[in-house]
């Protein structure tokens, strides 16, 4: 694992990507490698799958998407179990809160909107 402490993560695919975004104050908001995260090989190899799935067929049947999206959903309670509670973890489609930090260092609440 990485000297990186993540505090919120975001699971929503993307070409090329690994599906974890970073969204911790005070970061650069963006990819975060698999070993960086400490999770399980067989964790980091479901959601690399998962995402594989979105980029080889991006207008998929109806059933196909909700039973993709539920697997996401699956994936995302997993990481948030295998990562613990100073973690933060949500899923792209549901947007997710974020304190947003001001100039003088002061926490706001602030929601990102869904990927």
């Amino acid at each position: 694992m990485s000297g990186v402490r993540y505090t919120y993560l975001l699971v929503g695919p993307d070409y090329a990507a690994f599906p974890v975004w970073d969204r911790t104050p005070r970061h650069f908001w963006g990819m975060v490698r698999a070993a960086n995260l400490g999770i399980s090989r067989a964790l980091a190899e479901a959601l690399d799958a998962w995402n594989g799935e979105w980029e080889d067929d991006t207008e998929a049947a109806p059933m196909a998407a909700v039973e993709w999206e539920a697997r996401g959903r699956e994936l995302t309670e997993e990481l948030q179990r295998e990562l613990g509670p100073t973690v933060k973890v949500g899923f792209y489609l549901d947007g997710m809160d974020v304190p947003k930090i001001d100039t003088q260092g002061f926490i706001e609440d602030h929601r990102t909107d869904p990927l």
